[in-house]
């Protein structure tokens, strides 16, 4: 009988699959996906299901019909969104530039290079970003004098605009940027594509992490 398994891969991550028993060894595995994070693992394990369920009613059916389900996009949004919220609290916002906003948040989510920004961005859902574009970000603050007419200070004015939106998400949670991060960055949305109609996957977030968004709510 066909059954659902979960395997550990190498890089850690956890390996969903379709296994197919006979004579007391498995004789066929469909890989569905792998799954970096618990919302990934439920995701993955409930298309396994669903798949499973597809083949058992192809059983009755005269010309059964492979199912075909692949996880096409994952991304944070939801860890986007909360850092966002309050860089436009704190009135960044006001400065009318989308490059240095997400700048900024791909400094608190994960500070590297200017090149592996372009990453992270992608990781919490925004494809629109490029290195060159990035660079431009870093002369338009320069020209518009966000803080100082200097290269170096340009860089600086990220970093500052980080450091203040990361106390204040301390403040708010009583807990480390890291954490706050590392919690919400688990928490993904994405697309399923089942028999190449794509479906929404949306997040599914936990009361925990419930509970730690709306300390950031405005309180008045």
């Amino acid at each position: 009988m066909v059954f659902i398994r979960k395997v550990k891969t190498a890089s850690g991550a956890t390996a969903v699959q379709l296994a197919y028993p006979a004579y007391g060894k498995l004789i066929r595995i469909d890989h569905i996906g792998s799954a970096h994070n618990p919302t990934e693992l439920e995701l993955l394990i409930a298309l396994a299901h669903a798949k499973l369920i597809a083949r058992q009613q192809s059983l009755f059916s005269p010309a059964p019909v492979e199912t075909t389900i692949r996880l096409k996009q994952s991304v944070s949004d939801v860890l986007y969104s909360a850092l966002l919220g309050q860089y436009n609290a704190l009135g960044f916002n006001r400065l009318l530039d989308e490059d240095f906003t997400n700048l900024v948040i791909a400094r608190l989510v994960e500070p590297t290079s200017k090149l592996d920004t372009v990453r992270v961005l992608a990781d919490l859902g925004l494809d629109l970003t490029s290195e060159d574009r990035l660079q431009r970000c870093l002369k338009r603050v320069i020209t518009n004098n966000y803080r100082k007419r200097d290269a170096i200070e340009a860089h600086l004015t990220v970093v500052m605009a980080a450091l203040a939106l990361q106390r204040t998400i301390e403040h708010k949670t009583g807990i480390t940027l890291k954490r706050f991060v590392k919690q919400l960055r688990i928490v993904r949305s994405g697309i399923v594509v089942i028999d190449n109609k794509e479906y929404p996957a949306p997040a599914v977030m936990s009361e925990e992490i419930a509970r730690l968004l709306n300390k950031l709510k405005p309180t008045h």
